[in-house]
């Protein structure tokens, strides 16, 4: 997965501090590498930093001082890991993109705050008997935090991704879509509504045929909307549920929704070819399906549902006259898509940290390029990659498409 350039240097670097690894193309992500980086050698850095620093504050006494502080720089780190992911799970998991830039900024003080109380004793510890003072020790403390700090967020930022958050938000009618264009999801009420945008308020048409048990949910399942043809009536299109689980040995269900709800050229049809497997059916499982006329667009979408740093890459049809992709076929090309005639034009953009982890799933490509997707806890949103605008369109998700003649 390390291909970029970005991940090469990560893995030269870790490489010369020691790692005792064998580094491969394939081995991680420069993310992962980077946070890895942190835990096993970077403490040790910083806390000799901070021990100096603290030395130099008090004329040079006491030699346990980095020590003290290399321990502290562990014991803060640890209790990092637990401070994330009790925050993911009590606040983080509610974010939106409505509320994500003042949160995340939130989240990295309070983070400053929380590594600020728990080395302040040890920066009372290797003050000295002398100079010891609880007053003294916590500005101290605020001081070494601020410089850590700052090369930690540096690091971090080279190590992930947080394009998302240099992102215009927008309202949704402000990104431009098809006005016939109408969008069916899944609400956490568990009914199924329409909507369309800019128009009128989502509609509740039905409610969902099943929800995901407590085990489902526990064994990777998830539920979403597709259209499929009709057997008897092959120009018509139902409206199903299906269920789904990456686990070879589980099986994925579909459950109708609506019978003959749509002629089948008005809809976002889906075909399961022979492997029942593919999430969105025949289409590229990371490739952006197009609607209607989006299929004879020269761009494409390229995302990645389980690394998200990753983030959405425009890929480019290349031009006619020139050489294709040396690239093995990952998966069975479909929906006007070959990977040798495809190139990587730029990443759009990706949150990837240890703070948030926003993975994007399910995109669907419009005739003027704009797409729909979701994020996680739940957005389905729009992005315009021609003005890096991006709008949250509704809670929900399993959202997929319908043109309506008189919407």
């Amino acid at each position: 997965m390390l291909t970029n350039k970005k991940g090469k240097i990560t893995l030269g670097l870790l490489t010369m501090l020691g790692l005792p690894c064998t580094v491969l193309a394939n081995a991680g992500t420069p993310l992962m590498w980077g946070t890895m980086g942190h835990l096993a050698l970077g403490n040790i850095f910083i806390g000799i930093l901070e021990g100096n620093i603290l030395r130099w504050r008090n004329s040079g006494k006491d030699n346990r001082a980095v020590a003290l502080m290399v321990l502290a720089n562990y014991l803060s780190a640890i209790c990092g890991m637990f401070i994330i992911g009790g925050l993911n799970a009590l606040w983080a998991c509610n974010w939106t993109l409505l509320n994500l830039k003042t949160n995340f900024f939130l989240m990295v003080v309070l983070l400053w705050l929380a590594t600020v109380l728990l080395e302040w004793p040890f920066v009372w510890l290797a003050m000295g008997k002398e100079l010891r003072r609880w007053g003294k020790a916590l500005k101290i403390s605020f001081i070494l935090q601020s410089v850590s700090y700052v090369l930690l967020v540096g690091w971090y930022m080279y190590c992930g991704n947080h394009s998302l958050l240099t992102c215009k938000i927008v309202p949704p009618e402000e990104i431009g879509i098809p006005d016939n264009v109408c969008i069916y999801f899944i609400a956490d009420d568990d009914f199924i509504y329409k909507t369309h945008i800019g128009k009128d308020s989502p509609v509740k048409i039905a409610k969902l045929p099943q929800k995901l048990s407590e085990d489902e949910i526990s064994k990777g399942y998830e539920a979403f909307l597709i259209f499929i043809a009709d057997e008897d009536e092959p120009t018509k299109a139902n409206l199903m549920e299906r269920t789904y689980t990456r686990s070879a040995f589980e099986r994925s269900g579909l459950i109708p929704v609506i019978s003959l709800f749509e002629d089948t050229d008005r809809v976002l049809l889906t075909q399961f070819g022979k492997n029942q497997n593919l999430k969105y059916g025949e289409s590229n499982s990371c490739i952006g399906r197009p609607f209607g006329k989006a299929i004879a667009s020269n761009y494409r979408f390229e995302y990645d549902d389980f690394f998200a740093e990753f983030g959405i890459i425009l890929m480019k049809k290349r031009e006619k006259d020139s050489t294709p992709r040396n690239i093995y076929p990952r998966e069975a090309d479909a929906y006007g898509f070959s990977w040798q005639d495809w190139q990587e034009d730029r990443m759009l953009f990706a949150l990837g940290s240890p703070i948030a982890m926003w993975g994007i799933r399910n995109i669907i490509q419009f005739e003027n390029d704009t797409i729909l997707f979701e994020f996680a806890n739940h957005q389905i949103c729009l992005f315009d990659y021609r003005t890096k605008c991006i709008a949250l369109l509704t809670k929900g998700y399993g959202a997929t498409t319908a043109i309506e003649e008189n919407p």
